[in-house]
């Protein structure tokens, strides 16, 4: 019953969270020409937006991934650097074929392709870590672990360099994870355990 209503206030969140996108008509994503604040905004509510998103509509992928993420660290690091690099010439290509008439039939679809899962797969690793701190606090529990990574990801926003460099390490592993569940190559289920209880994550 608890899951339920939870999936339900999930839904509501996506539901609004367009909104929140939207009401930001001043922002300037290319020039920096918006408040700081407004962007940390946006980061948290896209970031625990999509995450509780992931955990109501798919729930066994999100926390094999999640689970992936944290049990096999290191491994899911080295799969994401690969596919970091392979989004961003998703999206570099996207854009360029975009820049041509005919290519925009094809450009189109492939940058929102790119931009989708860019995003879902990033929010694994901000849940990820987000549920490492939630554990070390309260409880471990992917829904809190939402919350959490959305207030990390928002923190990140006004630290220079550091900040980019962290949120580059968690793209990295969440994509990483969520790449090798997605593909079904070495993901890490509820049976299997890579490093031991001590050792976790």
């Amino acid at each position: 019953m608890r899951y339920k209503v939870i999936a339900a206030l999930a839904t509501l969140w996506l539901l609004a969270m367009p909104s929140v996108v939207a009401a930001q008509t001043g922002i300037d994503w290319i020039s920096g020409d918006y408040p700081t604040y407004q962007v940390m905004a946006v980061e948290f509510a896209v970031t625990t937006g999509v995450g509780l998103g992931i955990f109501a509509f798919f729930p066994d992928w999100g926390h094999q991934a999640v689970r992936t993420a944290r049990q096999s660290t290191v491994f899911s690091f080295v799969v994401g650097i690969p596919g970091v690099l392979s989004i961003w010439v998703l999206w570099l290509a996207s854009l360029a074929l975009i820049a041509t008439v005919v290519g925009m039939i094809v450009g189109v679809p492939l940058a929102v392709f790119s931009f989708v899962f860019d995003v879902v797969w990033e929010t694994v690793g901000y849940v990820a870590v987000g549920t490492v701190l939630g554990a070390r606090l309260w409880t471990d529990n992917v829904w809190l672990g939402c919350f959490v990574g959305g207030v990390l990801s928002a923190v990140l926003v006004p630290i220079p360099y550091l900040g980019t460099l962290i949120g580059i390490l968690v793209a990295m592993l969440g994509i990483g994870a969520s790449l090798r569940v997605t593909l079904g190559a070495g993901g890490v289920d509820s049976r299997e355990r890579s490093v031991p209880p001590a050792h976790r994550t």
